[in-house]
Formats: structure tokens, sequence, C-alpha cells
């Protein structure tokens, strides 16, 4: 799945792939880490738990400036295209 969010006590948005109970694919798409962050451009937090693992990229935004409300959303909109181009390429 592609999840997006926005946290308003720590003024984030963040774009992730999140693996459902499914660790053998996080661990392909962990394999190829350093080749996925550089598509995307930006760092990544790579989450493993026990059941359910994610691919998270943040970055900060305050989502009460409405004023900024349009570059947020098309910051979620692309980073949204560039997971689902990831997941294409390495699923």
């Amino acid at each position: 799945y592609i999840v997006l969010g926005i946290n308003t006590q720590n003024n984030s948005l963040h774009s992730s792939i999140y693996f459902s109970n499914d660790k053998g694919l996080f661990e392909k798409f962990n394999a190829s880490k350093e080749k996925i962050e550089s598509e995307i451009g930006e760092k990544m937090e790579w989450r493993i738990a026990e059941k359910d693992c994610r691919i998270v990229v943040f970055r900060s935004g305050n989502i009460k400036k409405e004023s900024s409300w349009p570059e947020y959303f098309d910051w979620l909109c692309k980073m949204s295209l560039k997971l689902k181009s990831i997941i294409e390429k390495y699923a």
C-alpha cells in the first residue's frame, strides 16, 4: 500500500510504502535500499516491526498554515507517484 499522512504534533507530512505481514517483500526492497533512495532523491526511514514494515519519506510542514496547503498537496502527490514507480520496479 501507499500511505500518505500528516502529523500536526510534529509538523510533518509523510508518504510511505506499507508492507502488511510481508517481510519477504520488504527485504526484497531493502536489498535495493541505496538505489531506491537515489531514485526518490531523499533519505528514507526503513521501519521493521513484528508483522508489518514501512519505508517512509518525511518532510516538514505546518498544516495549520493554509497558504502552504497547495505545496504540501503537490509534494504528497509527487511522492506517491514516485513510490508507485518504485513498487512497480522492485516488487
